[in-house]
């Protein structure tokens, strides 16, 4: 006996395009239902049909779709139409539908998804009939682990209660009472505490780092449940807590929460070296960068309320030049303006003025020319002076060259005026990032400028990488020095950029290419590319490498066979293929008729899991 999903699935790829089935006879055929095939093996018919409902066998119930039909007669009336008369449509979390299904002395297989999903809608009554049916090792330990922690996540008291009295072995974690913890059930608290279980809750440093774990404690301070926390004081329990409730607490404007672990009487915990960034379960709303003390996670997030807590607190003040660099970066004059007449010493670093440059705060820029407190030696920091930099790190780079990579003129103009010595202020990556990202603009504020122009041959390898065909002809007509290599050709042939070749080609420059062009055109199937190098009338140089592939597309063979040009390859052609499973550029090869280059002994060495297909690809050729 088989059943089909009568309603699709949530699931369903494209529910516009979804064939319905209905009680009675379906033809089903392969031009309407997308993609039919039957794989037949034993007693059996595997049917799938996608991307409309599948057909799945009596041993296993799809719990992804509430609603199922019985199959009760298919036949093929020819290889692309099938005909299936199909029940009525039933329930699969019906008790009812469940006691037929037995009654029917089916020997079906239960899925833990659908016990899940069973546990996770409060059908009770289908777990109970079902419960007789469970084995052994009907669930694995992730099962019931990520289940219990789910239950204790959204509160559900009565699922949690019949997993305990079911018998089977439980497995949980210390998420359980954290989830608990996050989303404010003090019921489910309670039903750990009294339930006679060992209890989970202790988060260990690997945790915290790796698995982006924190502590019940913390994840209270952080969401500002005061309930929760005086359910931790008051549990009897070792309470467990990290460094940075205080921060997360601060992070996100808790003034009740500070108040409550200053009058707590617990061990206050400060952390300067905390990466907040790195733990999942904090909102992407402040995760803004390295902070770790209270008090540059409150200035971070412009929280002056928090700020003044704190100095009003008679607690130990400690932050780091954070404080005042990422409320610079955030745009936060009235933090800044604070900490000014805080009375507290001002902590700046370089990055202060990277900051706000990357992120074209002007009015920020201003406030620390102007800021008679800040000692302007920051300006000869170290980090403003740096020679390289990556353009993913643009907040921790000179001031011009990220200005110069966000394309704000208006920052670029603010440095050209600010009086400062902007020598060491920029590298060059300012005009390099400049012609990556196509700010001409850019480039003519720097042509212009009266400054050093500070660029090498990574300028035009950008514009070429990045198909900025104007950024190229604005190099050309600029005046400037022209510097490139050959990996601006190269750059254009591997991403597809036809519009730079040619106008290489036509530039009238010296043109400088090699091997690597054609080489990885080829490797990457750029057939376009490789039919303009064919047409271009330039000299053709590639290598052996130019057969190694990076995809199972057997198209660029066929475009080397019949291109008329002297075939080059080496044994790293087959051995590639093999290890990244290109059965189809194997199969190529072993039907080319060309003289076959590979690694015999090699090939019979990779025996493990992610080569079987290649394994059996190479058994059965007949090559070894």
């Amino acid at each position: 006996m088989y059943f089909v999903r009568s309603r699709g699935s949530q699931y369903n790829y494209n529910k516009k395009e979804q064939v319905l089935y209905k009680t009675g006879k379906n033809i089903i055929e392969s031009n309407k239902s997308g993609y039919l095939y039957s794989d037949r093996y034993g007693d059996g018919i595997e049917i799938y049909n996608y991307p409309i409902p599948y057909f799945w066998g009596s041993c296993d119930i799809d719990p992804s779709s509430e609603y199922t039909r019985i199959v009760l007669k298919l036949k093929y009336k020819d290889e692309n139409t099938l005909e299936v008369i199909l029940s009525d449509e039933y329930n699969i979390y019906d008790p009812n539908f469940i006691k037929k299904i037995i009654k029917l002395n089916i020997n079906f297989k239960i899925r833990e998804s659908y016990i899940y999903m069973a546990s996770c809608r409060g059908y009770i009554d289908v777990l109970n009939i079902l419960k007789k049916y469970f084995r052994d090792d009907q669930f694995t330990e992730r099962f019931l682990t990520e289940h219990l922690d789910f239950l204790s996540e959204t509160g559900d008291i009565q699922m949690l209660n019949w997993w305990k009295d079911s018998g089977l072995k439980l497995n949980y974690s210390s998420n359980a009472m954290i989830n608990a913890s996050t989303y404010k059930h003090i019921n489910v608290l309670n039903w750990w505490l009294n339930s006679g279980l060992p209890l989970k809750y202790t988060v260990n440093n690997w945790m915290r780092q790796y698995a982006s774990v924190l502590d019940a404690i913390d994840m209270a301070s952080l969401n500002g449940h005061i309930d929760v926390l005086d359910w931790w004081l008051q549990s009897g329990l070792q309470l467990e807590y990290s460094d940075l409730a205080l921060s997360l607490a601060s992070c996100s404007g808790h003034i009740d929460v500070l108040k409550w672990w200053k009058n707590s009487g617990l061990k206050l915990k400060f952390s300067n070296e905390s990466n907040i960034k790195s733990y999942g379960h904090i909102p992407q709303s402040i995760k803004l960068s390295y902070y770790g003390w209270p008090l540059d996670m409150a200035s971070a997030n412009g929280r002056i309320d928090i700020l003044d807590w704190w100095i009003n607190s008679e607690l130990n003040i400690q932050y780091s030049s954070n404080a005042l660099d990422c409320a610079a970066q955030n745009g936060h004059i009235h933090v800044l303006e604070w900490w000014e007449h805080s009375g507290l010493e001002l902590i700046f670093s370089g990055y202060a003025f990277s900051r706000a440059s990357s992120n074209r705060h002007i009015n920020v820029l201003n406030w620390l020319k102007n800021c008679k407190t800040l000692n302007k030696s920051i300006l000869n920091d170290r980090s403003m002076n740096i020679d390289r930099i990556s353009d993913s790190d643009l907040n921790y780079g000179p001031p011009l060259d990220v200005a110069s990579s966000e394309g704000y003129v208006d920052v670029l103009d603010w440095w050209l005026k600010s009086g400062f010595d902007l020598g060491s202020k920029y590298s060059e990556n300012a005009i390099n990032w400049a012609s990556k990202k196509g700010h001409i603009n850019v480039l003519e504020w720097w042509k212009n400028s009266g400054l050093e122009l500070k660029y090498d041959t990574i300028a035009l390898y950008h514009a070429s990488s990045e198909g900025h065909v104007d950024v190229l002809e604005w190099w050309k007509n600029s005046g400037l020095k022209l510097k490139y290599c050959d990996m601006a050709m190269k750059k254009a042939s591997v991403n597809g950029h036809i519009n730079v070749l040619n106008w290489w080609l036509k530039s009238g420059l010296k043109l400088k290419y090699s091997n690597d062009s054609i080489d990885g055109a080829s490797q990457n199937g750029n057939i376009d590319v490789l039919n303009w190098w064919l047409n271009s009338g330039l000299e053709l140089i590639y290598s052996r490498r130019s057969l190694v592939l990076e995809n199972d597309d057997t198209a660029v063979l066929d475009w080397w066979v019949n291109s008329g040009l002297p075939l080059k390859y080496c044994e790293e052609a087959l051995l590639n293929a093999f290890k990244h499973t290109h059965i189809n550029v194997l199969e190529w090869w072993k039907k080319s008729g060309l003289p076959l280059k590979y690694y015999k002994n090699t090939m019979s060495n990779y025996g493990n899991e992610y080569y079987k297909k290649s394994l059996e690809w190479w058994t059965n050729s007949g090559l070894h």
